[in-house]
């Protein structure tokens, strides 16, 4: 069971409230790099913003950002006793080209 989040074929990342990654499978490496933190080892500023949200509020956060052309969508879900953040994010570029 505990090589479930590195298999899943999607991003998923855990960060701390302080932006540092606590974990990242190989798919929310790549999405990281893609959206321009190539070390991996922090969240971007946007991402942050919606963790932040997230933690306030006690709620899951949905969001959809964009990079290099490409749609994602967000979970952010806050962990409130261990003060961390779950992402959860899917690609859905083609799903949205076929709403167009």
């Amino acid at each position: 069971m505990s090589l479930f989040p590195q298999e899943n074929p999607n991003p998923i990342i855990r960060i701390h409230l302080d932006g540092r990654v606590l974990f990242t499978n190989a798919e929310g490496k790549k999405l990281l790099e893609t959206a321009g933190q190539a070390n991996a080892e922090s969240a971007p500023p946007e991402w942050m913003e919606a963790a932040s949200l997230a933690f306030k509020s006690a709620r899951q956060i949905d969001i959809i950002y964009r990079y290099e052309s490409r749609s994602y969508s967000f979970v952010f879900i806050p962990v409130m006793d261990m003060s961390y953040i779950n992402i959860y994010a899917l690609d859905i570029t083609e799903r949205e080209k076929g709403h167009q």
